[in-house]
């Protein structure tokens, strides 16, 4: 069984806060450039940002903006029959996508890893975190794109968001999206951050080029993206960080594919996406296919509710909020996440109790040692819990639950268990 997480091809309200922020930037590479580039790029911008000063002398002259000569012009019909009115299937797409058996099986795992609390219905948490963050979508089995507005108003947002949506569209007709339905939860988030990435991206140049400074400016302050970033951080760091992946981390990828080739260089990684989260990550590692994971023991008798692959960005976001607390992230978590090769996930019920088994592979790198830092990150996560054993086997119990951590040469295996005896058979602590 595997989880689809959240909604492919959103616009989640936060990326126009990605936008806001880079008003007057050119979009780079994560990688430094030369000098000479970057005094190059520097004047760009600085010629660019006085065409837009000129523009906004211009637009105020004439009491007309370039977002309302937009509106007014090429996009109008395109928003005609588009706008969702400020609502949008939300609910509809939530149980389109998301099985509830597999959100409750799911919510047991990160309760277990201490990644939300005990007693969350993720659900619940999932449809309250779309209906606060989905500004549009494009549902691609009913060639169907939305943007969702108060009361059919249009704001600078809004056009931004057809951007984003029109790219999904575009490329389903001409390249072709991937299909999500067969594939593992990092597989499917190696995807979506292609193309949430490639989305992002075009949505950002085409801010910078068709809205005035003005317009964009006006969106650094907005209180609607205010109250949609402040309702995202009352939410778990998991699931937070879950939403934001595809679209900081693909933008990230796709730009430096952009810069390399073009959209020739984007299109072509549809075809050829990276194969695990660790290759949106750390780009050079796309084509890296995810290492066998040590085996877990499967209790007697119990059936299996659950398995899923674990990837290097579950891992990381993790490390950088141990029980949820991102004030106690370990120190380099990226550095450490780099050590994921593989990963995989598993439940299962004894006696109506959860059992929760974590195997993870360790790359053969120059990069800090995993069993450290799953130790570290536990002990972190459960600071009540009381520790007994050192080095490569490492038990904390707290209450009535007991977590096993065994390091061996091919990685590292977390049980989490009602008893230690379950704890350790699941590891194989007895082998």
């Amino acid at each position: 069984m595997s989880h689809r997480p959240l909604i492919a091809l959103l616009a989640a309200a936060f990326v126009a806060g990605l936008v806001a922020a880079s008003t007057v930037a050119v979009v780079q590479s994560r990688r430094a450039t030369a000098e000479a580039e970057r005094a190059a790029e520097l004047a760009e911008q600085v010629e660019r940002l006085e065409q837009r000063v000129a523009a906004l002398e211009a637009s105020e002259a004439s009491d007309v903006s370039p977002l309302d000569e937009l509106l007014g012009g090429e996009l109008s019909e395109l928003f005609d029959g588009m706008l969702g009115g400020g609502g949008g299937d939300v609910d509809g797409l939530l149980h389109a996508d998301l099985d509830p058996e597999e959100l409750a099986a799911r919510a047991d795992v990160l309760v277990a890893l201490r990644a939300i609390p005990a007693g969350s219905d993720l659900a619940e948490l999932q449809r309250e975190l779309l209906e606060g963050q989905v500004a549009g979508y494009y549902a691609t089995e009913e060639d169907q794109l939305v943007v969702r507005t108060p009361e059919g108003t249009v704001r600078p947002l809004d056009p931004i968001t057809l951007a984003h949506e029109l790219d999904h569209a575009l490329v389903d007709q001409v390249v072709g999206l991937p299909d999500l339905d067969e594939l593992d939860t990092d597989a499917t988030l190696a995807r979506l951050a292609v193309v949430e990435g490639d989305a992002t991206l075009l949505m950002h140049l085409w801010t910078l080029e068709h809205l005035s400074f003005t317009d964009q400016l006006g969106m650094l302050g907005a209180g609607d993206i205010d109250a949609q970033q402040a309702q995202l951080e009352t939410f778990p760091h998991h699931l937070q960080r879950e939403l934001v992946f595809p679209y900081t981390a693909g933008l990230a990828l796709v730009c430096e594919r952009w810069l390399a080739g073009g959209w020739d260089a984007v299109d072509a990684t549809y075809a050829d996406p990276p194969l695990t989260s660790a290759g949106v990550l750390f780009p050079e590692r796309a084509g890296e296919a995810p290492a066998p994971v040590p085996a877990l023991t499967a209790p007697d008798g119990p059936d299996e509710r659950f398995t899923d692959t674990f990837g290097a960005a579950e891992l990381l976001w993790l490390l950088e909020a141990p029980g949820g607390d991102t004030g106690a992230a370990l120190d380099g978590p990226a550095a450490r996440a780099a050590a994921w090769a593989g990963g995989e996930v598993r439940l299962w019920d004894v006696d109506g109790e959860r059992a929760v088994g974590l195997s993870l592979a360790e790359r053969d790198a120059d990069d800090p040692d995993l069993c450290g830092s799953v130790t570290d990150w536990y002990g972190t996560a459960a600071p009540a819990a009381t520790r007994t054993g050192s080095g490569r086997l490492a038990r904390f119990s707290e209450g009535d639950e007991v977590a096993v951590i065994r390091c061996d040469a091919d990685g590292v295996r977390l049980a989490v268990a009602p008893t230690a005896a379950l704890a350790d058979a699941v590891v194989g602590a007895g082998r």
